[in-house]
């Protein structure tokens, strides 16, 4: 994929990558997934036997597919943030469509594992290393609320030891 966690291009964050290639293969997951399992039949099939373990072998392939294609149909591969007109666009897997909002009507959850954007009752997922980056160019009042129990505390006090230690990084002072 092209790009860092964060590049800037004239006061708009881009976090994630845009790769024509592996955009396409996430899309086409069973296009591709189909296309090896053909290839695997065509270069072992030498009778009926081996055909049909070609195929029983071929559910391999579909299985794990099928799975990604569920776990991540919310899944954001590219986020950018218009710092200048306070405006978020989200990129989903498995969707061409292009989602843009206004930052203070996104409500922003974190836990453990992945920071989540609702807007408009619907939900996009972002991987978790762009969240602090992400929440620093938030606008001041945009608040992140983090799930219940001890994996939402958890997250919470990770945060907050980061935020710490970038606050203190940025003023110059010793962290400890």
């Amino acid at each position: 994929m092209q790009g860092g966690p964060q590049e800037r291009q004239g006061g708009v964050y881009v976090f994630g990558g845009k790769s024509r290639v592996a955009n396409w293969t996430v899309s086409h997951v069973f296009l591709v997934v189909g296309g090896i399992a053909l290839f695997c039949c065509l270069v072992t099939v030498r009778d009926m036997v081996m055909l049909q373990r070609a195929l029983m072998a071929s559910a391999l392939f579909f299985v794990p597919a099928i799975f990604i294609r569920l776990l991540w149909r919310d899944r954001c591969y590219r986020t950018e943030i218009d710092t200048g007109t306070e405006k978020i666009r989200f990129f989903r897997f498995y969707s061409k469509e292009v989602v843009e909002a206004p930052v203070r009507s996104v409500e922003f959850r974190c836990d453990r594992t992945e920071l989540v954007c609702l807007y408009a009752g619907v939900k996009f997922t972002i991987f978790l290393e762009y969240m602090d980056p992400i929440t620093e160019l938030l606008p001041q009042g945009v608040e992140i609320k983090f799930s219940e129990g001890s994996s939402g505390r958890f997250a919470k006090r990770q945060f907050e030891k980061r935020r710490r230690a970038r606050n203190e990084n940025h003023t110059g002072r010793q962290p400890g």
